[in-house]
């Protein structure tokens, strides 16, 4: 008996995410397996995390639904229009706030990202279905390169980085989730995301290098880690990538 066969249907950026000698809107899909069309889209090299909507003829689906011959299933990218804080098909369990979790193949971006005041935790060294479980349970978007990563099960959320520059990783991450009213540059540790606190000069000053001590009075410390901030020359720079980057949304 001969299999039937879907056709996968990609819009926006999905097609991208596709190797470079089989990039095509429509994908011709055989069913030689019963799958899931979560499991097929990742066959494909599509993490799921990259999915914002699934349709078939003005209908919703879920990840668990099963492919039948001839059905043609448009895949929509996650865009900054796919609702976080309330149910959909694809997400029955919406997050309660934004915040993020980030592995080791974007560990600048995350310190960038706490500069910006995003609440952005490392990932612990673990398996990558014990990394999804611990950003799932967290209720974290998880931010990575790895497309293996991002496919498993255990991931609610996430998000697959494409550029390999700090500065358009930065602009990825804004571009999807538009997080301009959680920015409060300077507020987090860029070590451990803790929120910093203003601390006196007078109860830190044994720590500070003589020049620091001159010339600077106002300081930040972070309460995990005890690492001190102050606006030194630095911050200009860091100033200078974050507007860069926020200048691009307009």
């Amino acid at each position: 008996m001969t299999p039937g066969r879907i056709f996968l249907i990609l819009h926006g950026d999905l097609v991208d995410l596709l190797p470079t000698n089989h990039r095509t809107r429509t994908i011709h899909y055989i069913l030689d397996r019963r799958a899931s069309i979560k499991d097929i889209i990742e066959s494909q090299g599509i993490p799921h995390t990259e999915i914002g909507r699934i349709d078939i003829e003005a209908r919703q689906v879920s990840f668990r639904h099963i492919g039948e011959d001839g059905e043609k299933i448009h895949l929509h990218p996650f865009t900054e229009q796919t609702p976080l804080r309330t149910a959909t098909v694809l997400h029955p369990e919406p997050l309660d706030s934004i915040a993020f979790m980030c592995d080791s193949t974007v560990s600048r971006l995350a310190r960038n990202m706490r500069m910006a005041g995003l609440d952005t935790e490392n990932t612990a060294e673990a398996s990558p279905i014990d990394i999804g479980r611990q950003a799932s349970s967290a209720g974290r978007i998880l931010v990575s390169r790895s497309h293996d990563l991002l496919k498993c099960r255990t991931v609610n959320y996430g998000q697959l980085i494409r550029s390999v520059h700090h500065r358009l990783q930065l602009q990825e991450v804004f571009a999807r989730f538009r997080p301009e009213d959680l920015i409060v540059p300077f507020s987090r540790c860029l070590v451990c995301n803790s929120a910093l606190v203003v601390v006196d000069k007078e109860c830190i000053i044994h720590f500070l290098e003589p020049l620091t001590k001159k010339y600077y009075h106002c300081f930040k410390k972070c309460p995990g880690c005890g690492k001190i901030y102050w606006h030194g020359s630095h911050i200009a720079k860091m100033e200078k990538i974050l507007h860069s980057v926020l200048d691009t949304l307009d």
